[in-house]
């Protein structure tokens, strides 16, 4: 048995191949054409342009009987909508988890040594900077994305501990390069556990905005009809149950074209 797509697809690639193997041939014979000035007796075929067949379409009636329908379910179709969606979170997600630490720092820098005041203030101005914020939601989209697969099921249904855990494995993967935050963050403190609080409200928050795009996450499904094109197969058959469908397909050819800005292929 085959799939329909399938069969049409490939009718399209020995289209494309067969276009290649002719250009191949054009290719080597196109030396035996070319004019070598050097020899004194040119090529005979010199003045004779190098043969290239070229496909322009191609039309067929194929034959099939269909057996069976079978639902398939993909994300193809909305993987940029998945990844947007991933992107927006994940900045929200950034700018809430910083509020606590800056909150943090405001409030008690005053009391802290002056070294100690100095870096705890340019911490605080850096991890609100445009920079670090995409930097971090960008790391977050990335990984989440990736791993899409295990976070969110097919109905859309979101993994809550798998993302949970996740995202505070990034977080602290983050923010493990910097000594002052190390400090801050850390979970043996009172200090450090009631700003991760703070930061886990933020990722309480991501889920749920996950959970209400719950339809834009979930795959998308399709029918596939499973076919017999096998002649052998086919000719036993009643006729009544084969069907054909008219199948006309166009190769378009594109060349490279170098300039000065790059390379890109257009259209011939």
């Amino acid at each position: 048995m085959s799939i329909l797509s399938q069969v049409v697809g490939a009718l399209l690639i020995e289209l494309s191949a067969a276009q290649n193997a002719a250009n191949k041939y054009s290719s080597e014979i196109s030396l035996e054409y070319q004019e070598d000035t050097r020899e004194e007796e040119p090529s005979p075929l010199a003045n004779y342009p190098v043969p290239n067949g070229l496909l322009k379409e191609i039309e067929l009636n194929l034959k099939f009987s269909i057996n069976n329908v079978k639902e398939r379910r993909e994300e193809t179709g909305n993987l940029v909508n998945i990844r947007n969606i991933f992107q927006r979170e994940s900045k929200k997600l950034v700018q809430k988890a910083i509020q606590p630490i800056v909150k943090y720092i405001d409030e008690n820098k005053a009391t802290a040594e002056e070294k100690i005041r100095k870096r705890w203030e340019a911490l605080a101005t850096n991890i609100q900077k445009t920079e670090f914020i995409n930097l971090l939601s960008n790391i977050l989209t990335k990984t989440l994305f990736k791993q899409r697969k295990s976070l969110i099921g097919e109905e859309g249904v979101v993994r809550e501990e798998a993302i949970r855990n996740l995202i505070n494995e990034i977080l602290d993967e983050s923010f493990q390069g910097n000594e002052d935050l190390n400090s801050i963050l850390d979970k043996n403190t009172e200090r450090g556990r009631q700003i991760r609080q703070g930061y886990e409200e933020g990722i309480g928050t991501f889920i749920e905005s996950l959970k209400e795009k719950k339809e834009e996450l979930s795959k998308f499904s399709f029918n596939q009809m499973d076919v017999i094109v096998n002649c052998s197969e086919l000719k036993d058959l009643p006729s009544e149950v084969i069907s054909s469908i008219k199948i006309k397909a166009e190769l378009v050819n594109y060349k490279w074209l170098v300039t000065d800005q790059g390379a890109k292929l257009e259209r011939t």
